[in-house]
């Protein structure tokens, strides 16, 4: 209820206005605001007794209208029985010293009462006033924070906390004996999940794989986890080349634990100790590539650029040594059969503009097979893109 239809309900019929002075403007203003002290939660309190007062008054006249045999007055007792039923509270007194009355028994009592100016003459409800109301409940839209923030308390919860691998190996042979059943080709399942066509899975988009199979008693804690081990980079989304790792591995816990899984700190440290162990060849003992330090954007950066690589090269060329091919081709843009870093720069310009240019510069150092770190050949293409993931 507005506050102005509280103003207009409250100053209908006789009322006290108390402290709030007198009337203004025929009977339809008060002189100051009669909420100035009230809180939200007190001024729809006070709005709701008034929509529960008004609800009681029309239910209260439609009976006296249904009691009246001559349609203008009323039983006495009739009008009592209305009051109850209505739920409607009337003194004795403002009964027995009615000028309505339109009959009397032998001691003075109205046997009978003229309903409509007596219904008239009833005062609306009191206002309560600021501070009446004791303890409210909070209002909804302070539930719906309240309910929003511990959904989010929960979640942070469980993002912290992983399942025990046995529970997670269960749930993710379900998951993903059913996802084979249900679509033939990788892409296709990644595009189904990705309904913002962003190339990465978020985790909501990632939670859907439970809805599209009706799998939503899988644990939170259980996808929670599951998407960890897939976010393959930890940058917080699921590329399609991690999504690809994930439906075709043989043990969704080991996922992360391999050398090449590893990021540059965690390779630092683990460089670190083999070096306290005494071993003459580190590069060895690591699976390092002896490149990657002079490539100067480090592993993880390439990964990702590798990831989006391949997420194009699906979205606009499709699978395949063919769609391969067709991509090379765009990016070879002088036709020598040599792509120029200069080159793919340009290409990916048209879909990414947050590519640096070390990184470019870096994957082809890294995949170079052929001795000219400085162009990309077709068959070094085809391996690097063959690949699910950059090792």
């Amino acid at each position: 209820m507005s506050t102005g239809s509280l103003y207009r309900s409250m100053s209908r019929g006789s009322m006290s206005t108390g402290s709030l002075g007198a009337v203004k403007g025929g009977g339809r203003m008060f002189a100051e605001d009669p909420f100035k002290h009230y809180t939200e939660q007190e001024v729809i309190a006070e709005g709701r007794e008034r929509l529960m007062a008004n609800k009681q008054r029309r239910r209260m006249k439609q009976l006296l209208n249904a009691a009246s045999d001559d349609g203008a007055t009323v039983l006495t007792k009739d009008l009592l029985l209305a009051a109850k039923l209505a739920n409607m509270q009337i003194p004795d007194a403002l009964i027995a010293d009615t000028p309505f009355a339109s009959g009397y028994d032998s001691v003075g009592v109205p046997t009978k009462i003229a309903w409509k100016p007596f219904y008239g003459s009833l005062p609306p409800p009191m206002i309560r006033g600021p501070g009446s109301f004791g303890t409210l409940p909070p209002l909804r839209k302070d539930r719906v924070v309240q309910h929003v923030e511990q959904r989010a308390v929960k979640k942070v919860e469980v993002s912290e906390r992983m399942a025990s691998s046995e529970e997670v190996a269960y749930w993710f042979a379900i998951i993903q004996n059913k996802m084979k059943d249900r679509f033939s080709e990788v892409r296709k399942a990644f595009r189904s999940l990705d309904a913002d066509a962003s190339g990465q899975l978020d985790p909501d988009e990632f939670k859907r794989m439970l809805e599209m199979f009706n799998l939503e008693k899988v644990p939170d804690l259980i996808i929670s986890t599951i998407y960890k081990l897939t976010d393959f980079d930890g940058n917080g989304t699921i590329s399609y080349a991690e999504f690809a790792r994930l439906l075709t591995t043989d043990n969704v816990n080991d996922m992360k634990k391999t050398v090449s899984a590893l990021d540059d700190s965690a390779m630092a440290a683990k460089a670190a100790r083999v070096m306290a162990q005494g071993s003459t060849n580190v590069d060895k003992e690591l699976g390092y590539n002896t490149k990657l330090r002079k490539t100067g954007p480090g592993l993880a950066k390439m990964r990702r650029f590798h990831a989006t690589l391949r997420d194009i090269l699906m979205a606009e060329f499709g699978e395949g040594e063919k769609g391969m091919k067709a991509c090379y081709k765009m990016m070879d843009a002088d036709g020598s059969g040599l792509v120029r870093r200069a080159e793919m720069r340009t290409f990916m310009k048209k879909f990414s503009k947050a590519t640096p240019d070390n990184v470019i510069s870096g994957i082809i150092d890294y995949v170079d097979t052929d001795g000219d770190s400085k162009t990309l050949s077709l068959a070094e293409w085809l391996k690097m893109m063959s690949a699910d993931f950059l090792n």
